[in-house]
């Protein structure tokens, strides 16, 4: 008796760009959802630090109920405005206060320094990785009923290992299992990792020092050497810095192995005005299965897997 066939599976909808710093992942999501278009499948690209993003948690803060209404009786003039940037969540209310500074000016600063007491990167690794599974799996809900592909930066990997590997130094099996439950989510959308790999992450990030401002680089450098990876590691200064991101970028890969989720390696782009996709990235669009496109039997139809380009 001969089996039916398996069905055809999902179109890919989440394309998740990923990559140490200076692989030039924002230009990467921009082509991509750029040549998505252009071939007649609606996409768009979401960068890292949007205030607005679907699945992320930039300058949002969680509160409970009794939080928010002692802010609201404390800031009567502010009620509106924040009532307007807040959702519900499992665990609360998530207010997105940077939308509010930028949408209604100068916050009080006793208002903001509240907000940001409670912002969702600062939050008990517990906590954390609750809030953003329940951020994500909202964010899969909504896709799943768009026939568009969404294109995101950082927010599988970079993000999430973030606050569990830089600030808090988290076991590695942990790591596994919170972007493993990331992954889990975000089947129903065929995700498609594409991981942009530097020959040398200390030369790429070097080479972003120069275009970035000082307050960034002193930002990073504080982040990456004054936290809990950081600490460990001992190190200072832009030598400590590249001794993190060498151990991250091992332990991402690692990860990516562990989770099981397609994986498209990927040369890193060739500085911030790249206006060209790399040839494996080309093969994706071309060949991959995609809403309104009927899969030609290219990169989209088989798992792309962890190694060489």
């Amino acid at each position: 008796m001969s089996r039916p066939a398996p069905p055809d599976p999902a179109p890919t909808r989440l394309i998740l760009v990923e990559g140490s710093v200076g692989t030039g992942k924002s230009t990467t999501a921009r082509l991509l959802a750029r040549a998505l278009s252009d071939r007649g499948t609606p996409a768009r690209a979401v960068l890292e630090g949007d205030l607005e993003h679907p699945a992320d948690l930039e300058s949002v803060a969680l509160l409970v109920a009794d939080e928010l209404d002692e802010l609201l009786a404390e800031h009567p003039g502010w009620a509106g405005p924040l009532r307007a940037v807040t959702t519900g969540n499992a665990d609360g209310l998530l207010v997105a206060y940077g939308v509010l500074e930028r949408d209604h000016g100068p916050v009080p600063e006793q208002l903001a320094a509240r907000l940001r007491a409670r912002d969702a990167y600062e939050l008990p690794l517990a906590e954390h990785i609750r809030t953003r599974l329940a951020r994500w799996e909202g964010f899969v809900a909504g896709v799943c009923a768009r026939d568009e592909v969404w294109v995101l930066e950082c927010c599988f990997l970079q993000n999430p290992l973030t606050v569990t590997l830089l600030r808090d130094d988290a076991p590695e099996d942990l790591l596994v299992r919170f972007v493993g439950d990331l992954a889990r989510l975000a089947a129903p959308l065929s995700p498609v990792v594409v991981h942009l790999r530097a020959d040398d992450v200390g030369e790429a990030f070097r080479a972003v020092m120069s275009e970035r401002p000082a307050w960034w680089l002193d930002h990073v450098i504080g982040y990456y050497t004054g936290r809990g990876l950081g600490h460990r590691l001992g190190g200072t200064g832009v030598e400590g810095t590249v001794a993190v991101l060498r151990e991250r970028a091992s332990v991402e890969e690692r990860v990516l192995d562990a989770v099981g989720v397609a994986v498209l390696p990927c040369p890193a782009a060739r500085g911030r005005g790249a206006v060209a996709l790399p040839a494996p990235l080309e093969r994706l669009v071309a060949g991959g299965r995609f809403p309104h496109r009927p899969s030609s039997g290219g990169a989209g139809t088989q798992k792309p897997q962890v190694g060489g380009v």
